[in-house]
């Protein structure tokens, strides 16, 4: 049998594709009602705008938001030759 896809998404995914779908509705509703497509009352308007707004910027927070950290410091591991060049570890 085969077995769908769902099955398999880790719950980041699921989160994930959660907000893609929500962002394409509410964009997709916000836009219509805009062009006078689709018929909504002033205040709901009001509000699926703020909330387009306040998407977009989320989105664009949580994109960038590892790109602002400071690089990490490199350390550097100095190698030394051994002592005796092995001699106490060799089994006699």
């Amino acid at each position: 049998m085969k077995q769908s896809y769902l099955l398999h998404l880790e719950p980041q995914q699921v989160l994930v594709w959660t907000g893609v779908i929500v962002f394409i509705a509410t964009s997709t509703i916000t836009i219509l009602a805009l062009i006078g497509i689709g018929k909504t009352d002033r205040s709901y308007l009001d509000r699926l705008f703020s909330a387009l707004i306040l998407e977009i910027v989320a989105s664009g927070v949580l994109a960038f938001r590892n790109s602002f950290k400071p690089t990490p410091k490199t350390e550097f591991i100095k190698i030394i030759s051994p002592v005796n060049s092995f001699d106490a570890l060799t089994i006699r």
